[in-house]
């Protein structure tokens, strides 16, 4: 189990005197998946505001999420053993050879990388606590989150998704998480309930600063 940790302004006129964040990131490996080279690791990465004075940490939010080793042959059947949830994103896969199967999307750049050997990382939940809801937080936390899997991931995927929920309620959750997703650059995954964002090509740190001046942080 390996944690790492990163801090990150927030805006000053963020709660009392919390005036950074925090992202703590946690790998959970299993023996069973270091001993057999599992193609798939699974990250929490947690969010905490950092009290300016004290330097207590307060968690505001986290992010549960999973990179996955492309171009493996078991990639597929690994996803559906870790849980049923992932059996949908196989969708950008192809399912003999754990290949990328992905189309490129308008406005991508052109340098995104769609073949070789390179990671997905899928998005399982991303959340914040009640008393940080409200400050469109919820799309700018996790764009910062996921820049440190850039280096060893082109592409990252979500399912768009609110769980517990059933009929008309989970179907209003499910068009809020994908206005989210559109407002980070994903783009759904052909006529799958899938979305995708390129990540070695894309301009992280340009979008996070559009991105803060959006939301006047």
């Amino acid at each position: 189990m390996t944690e790492l940790a990163r801090k990150q302004p927030l805006p000053d006129e963020s709660r009392d005197r919390l005036t950074s964040v925090e992202f703590r990131y946690m790998c959970r490996l299993s023996r069973y998946e270091i001993q057999e080279d599992e193609p798939l690791q699974r990250w929490s990465v947690t969010y905490w505001g950092i009290d300016e004075l004290t330097g207590a940490a307060t968690q505001i939010g986290s992010l549960e999420c999973w990179r996955a080793e492309i171009n493996r042959p078991d990639l597929c059947v690994a996803l559906d053993a870790a849980s049923g949830d992932l059996e949908e994103f196989t969708v950008v896969l192809n399912v003999m050879t754990g290949e990328l199967d992905v189309d490129r999307q308008e406005g991508w750049p052109s340098d995104v990388g769609l073949t070789g050997t390179i990671g997905l990382l899928i998005i399982k939940s991303s959340e914040l606590v009640p008393e940080w809801r409200g400050y469109d937080l919820g799309s700018y936390l996790p764009l910062l989150a996921i820049r440190s899997f850039a280096a060893s991931c082109n592409i990252v995927a979500t399912y768009p998704a609110p769980p517990g929920l059933g009929g008309s309620a989970r179907e209003a959750g499910r068009r809020k998480l994908i206005a989210v997703a559109e407002v980070m650059a994903f783009t759904r995954h052909r006529d799958s309930d899938v979305w995708i964002m390129p990540l070695d090509a894309l301009d992280l740190s340009a979008k996070m600063e559009l991105r803060a001046e959006e939301l006047d942080l």
